[in-house]
This record gives structure tokens, C-alpha cells and sequence, in this order.
């Protein structure tokens, strides 16, 4: 009688399955080609407002792709500031929290709800740090990406019975799309991430592909600024901003230092355990193959990476953590520049706190 097939038996035959070796040429291109990524065309950018908040000038910003509600974006620079300035585009995260997006990283006064400030102090210690960095020198995007936000589906958008099949049980009462549903929208967001994954591979795309398409017009955006000079632009960001930094400046041209905190490990991490753990849009069909997790965060190399660690970070096997970065760590060396590698350990559980964000903006000062 045939037993089933256990996921750790499945982690235990990929890897036993012979792997051709790549060139970093042909590493990339079998990325791009899994990733699927759509090319948007430059999109007409509107400004919705512009105001002064202390010591910093910020912008509403807000663009239209080929589908869904437009994408609307803060851009925060120094007030005063002379020559052209490094630049970074601030990833915000998942957190099962699609109902906002690019909010979780600002405070903009009388915009910001209050609703953010716990969950700024659960993952950010209590900071919003794309305000912080500006203030340090920078001119700072954060835009939202789909399905979040400004980008995400409103249970307007959706047919009746399609919201009705998303919960488990009876409809909550006086469900809309305003503040006032936050609680049942991200619950609905939850089992609408398998809606959209069907959706998305069966139009021929993948849901990391279209993130990276849309990332990859932000940043478009942010290095058109006349205010910011186009050669020294990074990326940052936790968890699914994490992933965003690795995915983007993996397939993406222009970026000159990247900070990925709270997201590394390897595919047999995700196939053994925590797959459960994470979005639909971690996942490229096919990569596994090809490339590890780690693989892919390789094919920035020899531009600087660093990436922050929690040792108590429940969504990842430690062990993994340290296997990925023993493997960046020799790709580093191959290239010649291990100290454009930073692995850094934390104590305490998924976040990005304080020490970690002064951490990493020291490293985009060194690099940028």
C-alpha cells in the first residue's frame, strides 16, 4: 500500500533531485522568466497634496496601472536640503493586515488613524520610520502595492456570493469598506489571498511577479525626482517588505544597497513548517527548482545586502536562517566583497525595532 507523501518526505526528494548549476547570468534570467513580472508602462503621476510637517516637506502622491484603484504613495524629503539626495523606497509589510499599507510606516499629521499607532508599536517599535529617515537626510517613498490600501479590493468590488463564501460563517452586520469593517476586511483578506492567487496563475502571472512590476514603478518614480539623485537609491523594509527588497533588487537594475529585516530563510523551511506562515506573493512556481531563497537574494551580489534577524522570530526555522546565510555568505566571498554582506542577530520576535532600524539607516549612510 503506497503511504502518503509527508511534507518533510517532499523537502527530503527536492533536494535529492539533481540540480544543473548556473551561471549568475542564467541564475537571473531563470528568475525573471519564473517571476513573470508584468511591464507597466510609466504611469502619469498626480499630486494630491503637498504640505510642510516640521522639518520635512511631504507629498500625496497617487498613479493609475493597468487595473484596480490607483496607487497612492507619500514622498517625504528634508525641507531644506542642497544637491540632489540618496534616496530610498520604504516596502511596507503584510502582517494579515491589508486594510492599510503604506500607513504602517508614516505619521502624517490628521492622516495617520489611530488604529496604526499599536501596530507601529508591536513591529516598529513604536516609530514611524520612513519619517525618521527623511528626517536624517533622504527622500523617502512608500507607496501602496496590491491588495493593500488604496489597492486593495473593497467587498463592493466583489460579487455578493464571492464575499458571502469568504467567511467561514454568517456575514458580520453592517459589513462596508469603511474603518468600521477593519477587523472583518483583513479577515476576509485572509482567504481572499487564495481568490487572487487562482486569479493570477490562471492569467498566466504569478503574485510575487505582479509585486515586483508594481515596486519596480515606484521606484521608477522615486528615481525620476529631481530632488534625488538616481545613483544612490535603496530599499528597505520587514517581513513582506523584506521580501519585496529582496525580490526588487534581485530582478531590478538601479538599486544601489538593499535591507531586507525579518525575511530569510530557505524553501525547505517553507515545505517543511512555515509555509502556513506566509502570503501567497513569497511564492515564484517553478524557482524552487533552480534557486533557494537565499539563491535569489544572490543574484544582487555584489551590491550591499543586509539583512536583520530576530533569533525568536516564530515564522522561521533558525536553522534555515543560519543554512541561507552561510549560503549568501559564500557568494559574497565569490564575488569578492564579503563586507557588502551584513547578517545581523537581534533578540525577540518579528519586528523591526528601534536598534535594528538605527542599524540598518547607518548602513544606507555608508552605501548611500
Amino acid at each position: 500500500m503506497n503511504t502518503p507523501l509527508m511534507l518533510g518526505d517532499l523537502s527530503a526528494y527536492l533536494s535529492d533531485l539533481p540540480k544543473v548549476p548556473l551561471t549568475a547570468s542564467a541564475a537571473r534570467d531563470r528568475f525573471l522568466e519564473a517571476l513573470a513580472a508584468p511591464d507597466f508602462s510609466p504611469p502619469e503621476v498626480s499630486v494630491l497634496w503637498k504640505r510642510t510637517e516640521g522639518a520635512l516637506s511631504i507629498e500625496k502622491l497617487s498613479w493609475n496601472l493597468p487595473f484596480g484603484n490607483a496607487t497612492e504613495a507619500y514622498l517625504l524629503m528634508p525641507l531644506h536640503h542642497a544637491g540632489r539626495l540618496p534616496a530610498v523606497l520604504a516596502l511596507h509589510d503584510h502582517g494579515g493586515q491589508k486594510f492599510f499599507g503604506k500607513q504602517k510606516l508614516v505619521h502624517i499629521e490628521g492622516e495617520t488613524p489611530p488604529q496604526i499607532l499599536p501596530y507601529q508599536q508591536q513591529y516598529y517599535g513604536g516609530r514611524a520610520w520612513a519619517n525618521d529617515l527623511a528626517l536624517r537626510g533622504y527622500a523617502v517613498l512608500v507607496h501602496d502595492v496590491f491588495p493593500f490600501e488604496s489597492r486593495r479590493l473593497r467587498f463592493s468590488d466583489l460579487p455578493p456570493q464571492v464575499v458571502k463564501n469568504l467567511f467561514e460563517d454568517a456575514l458580520p452586520p453592517g459589513l462596508d469598506d469603511t474603518a468600521s469593517s477593519i477587523d472583518a476586511y483583513n479577515r476576509c483578506a485572509r482567504q481572499m489571498e487564495h481568490l487572487i492567487a487562482k486569479a493570477l496563475y490562471a492569467a498566466g502571472l504569478t503574485w510575487s511577479g505582479l509585486t515586483v512590476a508594481e515596486d519596480r514603478i515606484a521606484l521608477d518614480i522615486l528615481r525620476s525626482n529631481s530632488a534625488v539623485d538616481p545613483g544612490r537609491i535603496g530599499v528597505c523594509g520587514l517581513s513582506l517588505g523584506g521580501l519585496r527588497s529582496i525580490y526588487l533588487s534581485a530582478s531590478t537594475g538601479g538599486i544601489a544597497a538593499a535591507v531586507a529585516a525579518g525575511f530569510m530563510t530557505t524553501w525547505g523551511d517553507m515545505i517543511r513548517t512555515h509555509a502556513i506562515d506566509h502570503t501567497w506573493m513569497a511564492f515564484v512556481p517553478g524557482i524552487g527548482r533552480s534557486l533557494d531563497f537565499s539563491g535569489i537574494a544572490a543574484l544582487a551580489a555584489p551590491h550591499p545586502l543586509m539583512i536583520c534577524n530576530c533569533t525568536s522570530d516564530e515564522l522561521f526555522d533558525q536553522d534555515e536562517v543560519a543554512a541561507a546565510e552561510a549560503q549568501l555568505r559564500r557568494r559574497y566571498d565569490e564575488e569578492g566583497e564579503p563586507d557588502h554582506l551584513r547578517f545581523a542577530h537581534y533578540e525577540g520576535t518579528h519586528q523591526f525595532h528601534q536598534d535594528m532600524q538605527e542599524d540598518a539607516f547607518a548602513w544606507l549612510d555608508t552605501h548611500l
